[in-house]
């Protein structure tokens, strides 16, 4: 490892990304903070930077995935540097390239690009250091002299393998034997919601950012919903992409896939209710998603400005299909506020099929509105069609969850 003596010379920058911090609170754009070496106030206090050398890992393997078959050249090789430096666990800075005018923006999605492809790296920091002495481009995620970390050792991760990939290896397994793409994504949401909750805390610990915080741990925000949610999707075989923006004036990341009938987004983190979830957010399309979701612009068309400040963007996002597949819709589940006996039916059918749930979408804002102002009359009805539809069965409604426009009732 190389030491190189820096007096005031270096210019470090720390970009934190964080999203979903919490459900009430919470940007997507970068916090930044920028150590700029005036003379009143050095960069790098302890004197030096740590140089260190890594190779870069071969291309062949990464051409067929979403991300970073959109880069540029240059960034493709920032790219392959940081994947080998994550793997390898890299200590200290390493040159990427000489240094020129658009490096940062281009780290920035070479970054990104790779967080993207490889949701089972989950160890992989969420911030980064951007060195520019002697006029060479170089990034650390550790560096040596401070204690910066990786979110998990080497070592921790060689434990935690076997247990990480049986969970996604159950799952994955559960999914494929449905039979169409649609069926086998609602398993994949499904385990996921049960699995995973959102922090019911200001929990800026990096693990809730990962698959491994939702598949394991059990907590975990928007993107540790959506990682995991790839990582299964990447292992049942779905195509699949992350849709990075915002909604419900929180940054959020969420995720599209590919059925028989086309592109559909997904959204586990808001369709978990933490003791339930709901369909809410289940294969919709863009005019539907756009409702109380505003997507990012692909990197390509982002201001490059704000991409060097850490904004967020989307890479190579498909357009959705136009024809209406949400669970929903597909399942004859859109119900005005009085049709009780629909709802009856519904869960005589969710009954009889071993489950205790039953999901519902109101017509509009005005049905779902009417239905809670005079839900008391209204589950009396719906409970004494159960009662006579089953005859001897005792099925009692016990709980009602609304959720933007649907609702769950458990019985």
């Amino acid at each position: 490892m190389k030491k190189t003596l820096s007096f005031l010379l270096c210019i470090v920058i720390i970009l934190t990304f964080s999203s979903c911090l919490n459900k009430e609170k919470g940007n997507k754009e970068a916090v930044i903070s920028i150590e700029t070496a005036y003379n009143e106030k050095p960069a790098i206090t302890c004197e030096e930077v740590n140089f260190t050398t890594v190779t870069p890992c071969e291309e062949n393997d990464l051409l067929s995935l979403n991300c970073y078959s959109t880069l540029t050249n240059i960034q493709k090789n920032h790219y392959r540097y940081m994947k080998a430096m994550v793997t390898e666990f890299t200590e200290g800075f390493v040159v990427l390239s000489d240094y020129y005018p658009t490096f940062y923006s281009d780290v920035s999605v070479a970054f990104h690009a790779l967080m993207n492809d490889f949701p089972e790296y989950y160890w992989m920091p969420s911030s980064y250091y951007i060195s520019t002495l002697q006029e060479k481009g170089s990034i650390a995620f550790k560096r040596s002299y401070s204690d910066d970390k990786f979110v998990y050792k080497k070592a921790q991760t060689e434990r935690n393998h076997d247990e990480f990939y049986e969970v996604i290896y159950e799952i994955s397994e559960k999914a494929a034997k449905e039979k169409t793409t649609y069926d086998k994504a609602k398993v994949l949401h499904d385990e996921l919601c049960k699995r995973a909750h959102y922090p019911t805390n200001n929990n800026n610990d990096e693990e809730i950012y990962s698959a491994y915080g939702a598949l394991i741990n059990g907590v975990a925000n928007c993107e540790g919903y959506a990682r995991a949610f790839q990582l299964l999707c990447n292992a049942t075989g779905i195509e699949n992409v992350l849709v990075c923006g915002n909604s419900k004036s929180v940054g959020h990341l969420w995720n599209m896939i590919k059925t028989e009938d086309g592109w559909y987004h997904i959204d586990c983190t808001w369709d978990d209710l933490a003791k339930n979830y709901t369909y809410t957010y289940f294969c919709l399309t863009d005019s539907q998603i756009t409702v109380d979701h505003d997507i990012d612009k692909n990197f390509n068309q982002a201001d490059i400005t704000a991409i060097s400040l850490g904004h967020s963007f989307n890479f190579n996002r498909p357009t959705s299909a136009t024809a209406i597949n949400d669970y929903f819709s597909k399942n004859n589940l859109i119900f005005e506020s009085q049709d009780t006996e629909k709802m009856a039916l519904e869960i005589v059918k969710q009954y009889k099929s071993g489950n205790n749930t039953a999901h519902f979408k109101f017509l509009n804002v005005t049905e779902r509105e009417n239905f809670k102002a005079n839900y008391k009359p209204l589950i009396t009805a719906v409970q004494k069609t159960v009662n006579k539809t089953l005859s001897n069965k005792k099925v009692k409604i016990k709980t009602i969850y609304f959720n933007e426009n649907t609702c769950i009732i458990l019985f």
